[in-house]
């Protein structure tokens, strides 16, 4: 069993200072801490470790993702009352408790029927408003709906039928929602679409669903076709949860751009991306990354990754299942400052040609407990460069016939002075599965 509790030192983060986080827990805290958290039903509640990987028990059993491992998490309550929230090391010491309570969605219910102006309603929403869309109709936007209010809902009206859709129609560089400094939207069940098929033409149209500029963003539930990117974070997010979220193989760059701090990407599937790579981390800046349990691919015709997570720290990739390429650790330039640091790659599967690569410049890596299913066209299934610290423990190579290779490839840089992986194995197991 992995025990992550022992991986890294702690360290002392300074709190984010975002209103709906229970920042950076101390483990010589009493059991009971003082303050009184409130959150809004269908709002994220983010949570962060204080720098070190932690287990998460929302204390919401029906919900689907109640428990969560990493440096951070993220979690919505659908249903209002008063919960407590326990965060543990993976052994289940060091508990720490909080009671949280969870307020009923705004009365403020703003019904937006088909045919109206939607960009005019975002515009005119007060603060704790929720607009409710009307199923199966579409929505024309010609311009960027700007958020700057501190808690805006955007949702489909209850009841079954096909999903509300957004439709970019403009000529110009469009967001259907720009998240501005301080403001903080939710959104569920919408499909975001540009008028402008894969084809025609094939090159990027600069149609992006969400644009986040140091604000917080929700989403939950939501389809993206013939877009850019899904979610461009490269404002300096504080705060994105997207969950059960799928993009088609119409997407033209990423799913997720990550940039600033706090992101949870839970149970999502992407297919493809035609230009980019599924998800992308290339800003210092970026800290506290979960991905858990999703689903990315980006077919061998792509020259991208699945997962790139070139800059940042303090990543947990848990349980997800990458498909095809491979899936990348630090930006890859031989550079002698870290470039990515505090990873734990832990229980993933990597199918259909997808390998693991660990490039220079990074320290504290982790990859523990994956199966790598027949690599493709490479010799190993992990490979690692230039001056990395890298521990390999506990994964299953399986194969369709024998080698005499070995799991981890290692390749030095040759520069003054050489830079050379330092990786420790264990545990690793190659399995012929025919």
């Amino acid at each position: 069993m992995l025990d992550l509790h022992t991986i890294f030192e702690p360290l002392r983060l300074a709190a984010p200072g975002h209103d709906e986080r229970i920042a950076a827990w101390q483990s010589e805290a009493s059991d009971w801490l003082a303050a009184d958290y409130t959150v809004r039903q269908g709002r994220a509640l983010f949570v962060d470790g204080g720098g070190a990987v932690r287990r998460w028990d929302f204390g919401d059993p029906a919900a689907r993702f109640n428990v969560l491992p990493g440096y951070n998490a993220a979690h919505v309550y659908d249903i209002p009352g008063t919960y407590s929230i326990t965060r543990s090391d993976a052994d289940g010491s060091n508990r720490l408790q909080q009671m949280v309570r969870v307020v009923p969605a705004s009365a403020n219910v703003m019904p937006v029927p088909a045919g109206s102006d939607l960009a005019a309603a975002v515009a005119a929403a007060p603060a704790g408003a929720t607009l409710q869309l009307e199923r199966g109709a579409t929505y024309d936007i010609r311009r960027s709906m700007r958020v700057a209010v501190a808690d805006l809902t955007v949702g489909a009206a209850a009841g079954t039928g096909p999903l509300p859709r957004i439709r970019m129609v403009a000529t110009t560089k469009t967001y259907a929602f720009y998240v501005a400094a301080g403001a903080a939207l939710a959104v569920d069940a919408i499909e975001f679409d540009s008028d402008v098929p894969l084809g025609a033409p094939v090159a990027k149209i600069d149609r992006h669903a969400f644009f986040v500029q140091s604000g917080s963003l929700t989403v939950r539930n939501c389809r993206a076709r013939h877009l850019d990117n899904f979610i461009e974070g490269s404002g300096g997010a504080a705060g994105v949860l997207v969950q059960d979220c799928e993009c088609t193989n119409e997407l033209r760059s990423c799913f997720v751009w990550i940039d600033g701090c706090d992101y949870v990407l839970l149970g999502n599937s992407a297919a493809d991306s035609n230009f980019e790579h599924i998800v992308r981390s290339s800003q210092p800046a970026v800290q506290r990354v979960l991905l858990f349990e999703n689903d990315f691919a980006n077919p061998p015709i792509r020259t991208k990754e699945s997962f790139t997570f070139r800059k940042g720290s303090f990543l947990y990739a848990g349980r997800n299942t990458f498909r095809f390429g491979w899936v990348q650790v630090s930006e890859g330039k031989p550079q002698p400052t870290t470039q990515a640091r505090h990873v734990v790659f832990a229980d993933n599967t990597l199918t259909d040609g997808a390998w693991l690569e660990v490039k220079p410049a990074c320290e504290d890596v982790l990859l523990s407990g994956n199966t790598i299913v027949d690599p493709g066209s490479v010799d190993n299934p992990v490979h690692v460069t230039g001056n990395c610290r890298v521990r390999v423990e506990n994964n299953l190579w399986r194969r369709k016939s024998p080698t005499t290779r070995s799991f981890v490839a290692r390749y030095p840089v040759n520069t003054l002075p050489p830079l050379v992986p330092d990786v420790s194995e264990s545990g690793n197991t190659i399995a012929v599965q025919p």
